[in-house]
């Protein structure tokens, strides 16, 4: 999981041309991968 600062920011890192030249390598070994938007229920160390 990977967290960004904003959704602009992560739609930014999804449109990337290395991310997707990366993920067209690797999704052949994926059965699925589906982005979506997530609240923190918890961080690191905040327990």
């Amino acid at each position: 999981m990977t967290m960004f600062e904003s959704e602009e920011a992560a739609l930014r890192f999804a449109r990337d041309e290395r991310f997707t030249g990366h993920l067209a390598r690797v999704r052949p070994l994926l059965e699925r991968a589906v982005p979506g938007v997530y609240d923190v229920a918890y961080e690191v160390g905040s327990l």
